[in-house]
């Protein structure tokens, strides 16, 4: 068995819902479909749960009912381009007087956009609807049991194909309860490890991991293979492909987790299963760069910076000391102590040589790019480079034809 989670973009439009169906008929065994809010469709639209968030946030201002109706627009027009009175699935105006006196929580609010986008697909899809809150259900502590949420599924017979809506579910006192933002997959995840699928494919709007930012470079290529490990750090780092909060229910899950593009060949996606070896960039940032004057001692330098940080509250992400230089970020805000800003960008590696390192160095001397170089020990095997400087397309796509020539990514 399948089970198959479709984020936001994937059921944003009705072509989109399209592609959503032609993957759902192309194999019988996807049985269990989760589906996110309704996405963006187009870069100027905005999401169904950012919508959800400003009309809470908004209550019982003159800006509420500007907010309101274009979230219900969003939805009505969801539904009719579907050929489906949405009417018949949602009370609008009861759902308005519920935000505008409070009488249901934040929680309740934001788990109707999921609701609402899998009542209508399910209707679209002519599939049979199950709300997340009849499978899983926290416990006091938060925590989801998954051996109760697989006797829940054995309720439902899977010689029909099911759609849940994703990010909520209930609490210990039985009310509506969120997962974290992105929490559709963690309930992709859950619901593949209590069925004891074979398979999660995690579809979304990106070729599965890529080896570095298309944002910065055309050289993108999909990591074919990934550890869980791998693909926990990667996220924590800063890669968006999955949701971090639903890595616990993945360490407990048999199968195997592949992350797709519901838009493009879905032959080129990164699978979970095994160790190996890949590369990938982190997005360019700003970096203060402040530089040590002569004649004042190294510990002096560095012991002033900190005073300086110390006193005045900055919350201060990376540190790195190199050629009496220190280079700081800020995770909040710019800097507000430095004398300029250089660009930096991280390259983080999952193999590593010493022949690769000189020639990775070699390479930033010749674009008068300064380098540091940082290890994390075992059980980690992963390999920081920093980068700070004028950095380029050129640069980067030399350093990645490297790589590639080492055979790195793969």
């Amino acid at each position: 068995m399948i089970v198959c989670k479709f984020g936001g973009t994937s059921v944003a439009s009705k072509t989109a819902l399209a592609k959503v169906k032609e993957i759902i008929d192309s194999n019988s065994e996807r049985k269990i479909i989760v589906l996110s809010a309704i996405g963006k469709e187009s870069t100027n639209d905005i999401k169904l749960t950012d919508l959800l968030i400003n009309a809470y946030r908004q209550a019982g201002s003159q800006a509420f009912i500007s907010t309101y109706n274009r979230l219900k627009n969003k939805m009505i027009t969801f539904a009719t381009r579907l050929d489906i009175n949405p009417h018949n699935y949602f009370n609008f105006e009861l759902f308005k007087r519920q935000i505008e006196y409070s009488s249901v929580n934040y929680d309740y609010i934001l788990s109707r956009g999921e609701y609402f986008t899998a009542k209508i697909c399910a209707t679209a899809l002519n599939l049979e609807f199950i709300d997340a809150i009849n499978l899983i259900k926290k416990d006091h502590l938060n925590r989801i049991n998954i051996s109760k949420v697989a006797n829940n599924l054995k309720k439902y017979t899977l010689d029909k194909k099911y759609v849940i809506p994703g990010f909520y579910c209930l609490n210990a006192s039985g009310e509506i309860s969120l997962l974290e933002r992105g929490g559709s997959d963690t309930t992709g995840a859950i619901v593949a490890t209590a069925a004891n699928a074979t398979v999660y494919e995690n579809y979304s709007d990106v070729n599965g991991l890529l080896t570095i930012d298309n944002k910065i470079s055309l050289k993108a290529k999909t990591i074919k293979e990934l550890s869980l490990p791998q693909l926990t750090h990667s996220i924590k780092d800063g890669a968006n492909v999955f949701c971090l909060g639903a890595i616990p229910y993945i360490y407990k899950f048999k199968g195997e987790l592949q992350i797709k593009n519901t838009f493009l060949n879905n032959d080129n996606f990164t699978l979970i299963d095994k160790q190996t070896k890949h590369y990938y960039f982190d997005h360019i940032k700003e970096y203060a760069c402040i530089s040590q004057k002569e004649k004042t001692s190294k510990k002096r330098f560095i012991s002033n910076i900190f005073n300086i940080i110390m006193t005045n509250k900055i919350d201060i992400s990376e540190a790195f000391y190199l050629s009496s230089t220190i280079f700081l970020r800020s995770a909040n805000s710019k800097l507000s102590i430095n004398k300029k800003l250089v660009d930096g960008i991280k390259l983080t590696l999952y193999s590593y040589s010493n022949d690769l390192t000189l020639k990775i160095k070699k390479i930033a001397k010749d674009y008068k790019v300064t380098v540091a170089f940082k290890s994390l020990p075992a059980p980690y095997l992963k390999y920081k480079f920093y980068f700070f400087g004028k950095i380029t397309k050129n640069f980067i796509n030399e350093i990645i034809e490297e790589l590639e020539r080492k055979n790195t990514p793969l």
